[in-house]
């Protein structure tokens, strides 16, 4: 229990962390949460194609 309370808590470390990067800097990035490798190792490729639907790329 204390386990997956501490993954819970470190995915939402990390994500804020992607925020505050996001919110900082002046170039154009793209962060994706911590629940996205999950999607990505579970379900692969089919699982978070359209993660990126909506990022526009320049």
């Amino acid at each position: 229990m204390l386990s997956s309370l501490f993954k819970s808590l470190s995915g939402q470390v990390i994500n804020m962390y992607g925020e505050l990067i996001m919110e900082a800097t002046q170039h154009k990035v793209h962060f994706f949460n911590s629940f996205f490798h999950k999607q990505l190792v579970a379900k692969g490729y089919d699982g978070v194609k359209r993660w990126t639907k909506k990022v526009r790329r320049t």
